[in-house]
């Protein structure tokens, strides 16, 4: 059976450490562990100290400014903290979860980008290829012959053509 009591903590049940009574000022004080990435401030009601910090969590103490402040008060205070770092982890979550998406979304995208890149390349270049390969096999193949004469060689065809050409003379003189 549930008491109406235990729903007043129920928001905060995973949180509540510790709820005790300040008996030189009169008044309670909670206690509750959140964890080390959660934020929480003080208002002008109630004061918000760490007590003890961890790697993953931390201990803070909630305890009234005055006198006016109600373990109500704590406790609705304590449930807002809660349900904010809440709404804000599942904000970040989501976002986190977002960018993780859009990373592979643009991951694929780039993939996708230079795949076909590299297929407009190969196509493009293989036009060139079958052109060449093509209208000027019988160019490439057949040089002529001029053209495959070495310079020595072209260098001794002239002294041979100058050696004629004196030899012609030679005779004409003659």
């Amino acid at each position: 059976m549930n008491k109406p009591v235990n729903n007043k903590f129920e928001p905060i049940s995973e949180y509540l450490l510790k709820i005790e009574r300040n008996t030189e000022n009169g008044w309670y004080e909670i206690e509750i562990g959140i964890p080390n990435n959660w934020k929480i401030k003080e208002n002008d009601d109630i004061e918000c100290m760490v007590m003890k910090e961890l790697d993953f969590a931390k201990l803070i103490k909630m305890k009234p400014k005055h006198e006016n402040v109600l373990i109500d008060d704590l406790l609705e205070f304590s449930k807002i903290v809660v349900e904010t770092n809440k709404k804000i982890a599942e904000k970040e979550e989501k976002f986190i979860e977002e960018m993780k998406n859009k990373k592979v979304e643009l991951e694929n995208m780039f993939s996708e980008f230079y795949k076909k890149l590299e297929e407009e390349q190969e196509k493009a270049f293989e036009g060139v290829v079958n052109e060449l390969g093509q209208d000027d096999d019988e160019d490439i193949v057949e040089k002529p012959k001029d053209n495959n004469i070495s310079k020595n060689d072209k260098e001794k065809k002239e002294i041979e053509n100058v050696n004629d050409f004196q030899d012609d003379e030679e005779i004409s003189d003659k």
